[in-house]
């Protein structure tokens, strides 16, 4: 079922393994000594010295502060200056052994869960959870596709199995192709070589159609022929030494004629 995020936050056991941590006196930037009061930036426990030391860690964008708002002009205004326009911070996180500040970008590049199918953060928006082929999330716009990439192929016709399909012992077949699907596996006839998808004989030889004239074709191919006319003899016989003779008709009577 699609489900909808809420605004990326931390996971609520790192929010608690960071909230347990000891309150640093010093830089998150430099690592030297930053005593609160007058030059120092102070957010979730995490202080940096003001200027140049107060950016986002991954982009080294700086962050806003109320100078920075007069110097730059409220977000979305012309830039001012050289330097890239101050962005506001939106969390801290622990990253090579120190906790860190992060613009949103940066946050949900380095922390959010990423879609199994693009890539990107999952933090915004509805999304699939999946367990197959590994746990994780999908965004609801990537899940056609992931679904095509990852989904089991019908041995018929090489699609994904998406929808209604039958379990065999060859894999998922889609319900439209198991009539197919039959025919290309089944048992072959052995009088019209056509597959066998209904009732039939169980000869030790193979199976045979019990529909048509299969089996009786089979019957005449099997039986014995007749000493007088050559053809199988299917009904009532006379058997002599030589072999067997029908015994409606005049075959009989010829073959006694011919041995006197």
């Amino acid at each position: 079922t699609v489900q909808e995020l809420a605004p990326l936050k931390p996971a609520p056991a790192a929010a608690a393994a960071m909230r347990a941590k000891p309150v640093s006196n010093k830089c998150a930037t430099c690592g030297s000594s930053c005593p609160l009061g007058k030059g120092c930036k102070y957010f979730k426990k995490v202080r940096w010295h003001e200027g140049d030391h107060y950016h986002c860690y991954s982009c080294k964008t700086p962050f806003e502060t109320e100078r920075s708002t007069e110097s730059y002009g409220a977000p979305g205004t012309q830039q001012r200056g050289p330097r890239s326009l101050p962005v506001p911070i939106h969390d801290v996180h622990e990253m090579d052994g120190r906790m860190q500040g992060f613009c949103k970008d940066c946050f949900r590049a380095n922390f959010a869960p990423k879609c199994l199918f693009c890539a990107k953060p999952v933090d915004e928006g509805a999304y699939y959870t999946v367990s197959d082929p590994e746990q994780g999330r999908v965004h609801e716009h990537c899940y056609a596709g992931f679904q095509e990439k990852h989904a089991d192929r019908c041995p018929v016709c090489a699609l994904a199995v998406t929808g209604t399909f039958y379990r065999t012992d060859n894999g998922k077949v889609h319900a439209d192709c198991y009539d197919q699907f039959q025919e290309m596996n089944a048992d072959r006839c052995l009088v019209c070589g056509k597959a066998i998808v209904s009732a039939f004989y169980d000869l030790p030889e193979g199976k045979v159609h019990a529909e048509g004239d299969c089996y009786d074709k089979h019957q005449e191919s099997k039986a014995p022929k007749c000493l007088t006319c050559g053809k199988p003899v299917t009904g009532q016989y006379y058997e002599v030494s030589e072999g067997a003779i029908h015994a409606e008709g005049d075959c009989f009577e010829k073959w006694q004629t011919r041995r006197r």
